[in-house]
């Protein structure tokens, strides 16, 4: 670069207050104007006024002579720091190990130190991390709302439970629990009146009914075990309840006296299965002769008569049809578990027994127009496909079994729709 281009260079001057200020002169504010300078100010602070005119704070001057070691500046080599009696230092850290007289603890403060964990050097100020909280402390909290991911409260969904598989239209039996948990243990008896009541002919006679029980259990065994071991067994326990005490009367002479219901009911329910089986299994191969001829020539007669429509016919047949198959296969199942397996039978369910099929009947109408709700072809004639005609026939057969289950879903719609409404 040459001296002309040097000489065609812009320059920069300051004028004025600019000038003043860049060379170090002072210049005197207008009287009326207000001024930041500290040291203007009536009685000035010599700390604060350095601070703001961009220095630092004077060391302030420590017993003993100590030098003060600002922060971000190194400590020289040869300074230590004075522990003298004198300096501030000897009693915010004593040299010698803390002792403690004999019978007293740290307490709960040396305690709590010592489970918390160790702090850093330098920490933002605020409570260490075992203070804080633990979110898992929130679930303990009663009546707690959850919230969502976006973070709104919102309340739980109260998710009632479904009904029970349907297995047994007449409900599950219930077990026979042992006769020692099922009374429990009688209270104390008062003496005089137990030398009143309970004399040694009630005992005799006692006695000889637990001998009876026991003669019937072994004479009238079956092919399975049935409940045989089990009542033998609470017999022993009343026979030794009888021996211990006069006391123990009232409990030896519950355990007999069931006993002898459950072998009266046994008696009565032999003999309701002996009466009722036969005729039930007879209606229900009726049922199914009487489906396999209506299968095959039921749906032409129908259409003859001129009862209902052709297209009604061919609609509705086979659903209702399937559904009294599906009534005929529940039936005969229910009847040979109540009278086979837990010979259990009850007359009072004969009238189900007789009607289930024309109620497979209507499930199966029924299942048809529930799925007609989301597949109007099956209630066209010709527009369904085979799989759909399929699978609403299968659904109208689960549909005569599960009568109960189709019934107490439809109930449970109909509350929710109404209790919607309201």
């Amino acid at each position: 670069m040459t001296d002309s281009d040097q000489s065609r260079r812009p320059r920069v001057s300051l004028r004025g207050k600019g000038r003043a200020i860049l060379l170090g002169e002072k210049t005197s504010p207008p009287p009326e104007a207000e001024t930041n300078d500290p040291a203007a100010l009536e009685d000035p602070d010599p700390a604060l006024a350095a601070l703001l005119a961009g220095g630092r704070l004077p060391a302030p001057d420590l017993p003993g002579g100590s030098p003060r070691v600002v922060p971000g500046e190194a400590r020289p080599a040869d300074s230590q720091p004075d522990r003298s009696p004198a300096s501030g230092l000897a009693s915010l850290t004593p040299t010698e190990p803390e002792v403690w007289p004999d019978g007293m603890e740290r307490g709960a403060e040396a305690d709590r130190s010592a489970d918390m964990p160790a702090q850093p050097l330098f920490e933002a100020p605020g409570p260490y991390i075992g203070a804080i909280q633990s979110p898992n402390d929130l679930d303990e909290v009663e009546n707690l709302k959850a919230p969502r991911e976006d973070g709104l409260i919102v309340e739980r969904p109260v998710l009632e439970p479904l009904p029970p598989a349907v297995r047994d239209p007449f409900g599950e039996s219930m077990p026979r629990a042992n006769s020692a948990e099922w009374f429990g243990q009688t209270a104390r008896a008062n003496q005089q009146l137990l030398n009143w009541f309970i004399d040694d002919d009630r005992l005799r006679d006692l006695w000889r009914q637990i001998d009876d029980l026991q003669e019937e259990l072994i004479e009238s065994v079956r092919g399975d075990r049935c409940d045989t071991d089990v009542h033998l067994k609470e017999l022993l326990e009343a026979s030794a309840l009888l021996l211990q005490s006069r006391e123990n009367y009232d409990d030896a002479r519950a355990v007999v006296y069931r006993i002898r219901a459950d072998l009266n009911r046994r008696r009565k329910v032999e003999h309701d299965i002996a009466r009722y089986r036969p005729p039930l299994l007879r209606y229900h191969l009726v049922w199914g002769a009487l489906w396999l001829i209506l299968v095959v020539v039921g749906r032409p007669l129908l259409e003859r008569a001129g009862l209902f429509s052709a297209g009604d016919v061919q609609v509705a047949f086979f659903p209702v049809m399937f559904g009294v198959l599906g009534a005929l296969v529940s039936g005969y199942l229910t009847l040979d578990r109540h009278t086979t397996h837990l010979r259990d039978f009850d007359p009072l369910h004969v009238s189900w027994y007789v009607f289930n099929p024309l109620l497979g009947g209507v499930m199966g109408l029924f299942m048809l127009l529930l799925y007609a709700v989301v597949n109007q072809d099956v209630i066209r004639p010709g527009a369904a496909e085979p799989m759909e005609q399929a699978v609403v026939w299968l659904l109208c057969a689960l549909a005569g079994m599960n009568q109960h289950a189709v019934l107490r879903y439809m109930f449970r719609l109909l509350d929710r729709l109404a209790s919607g409404v309201n």
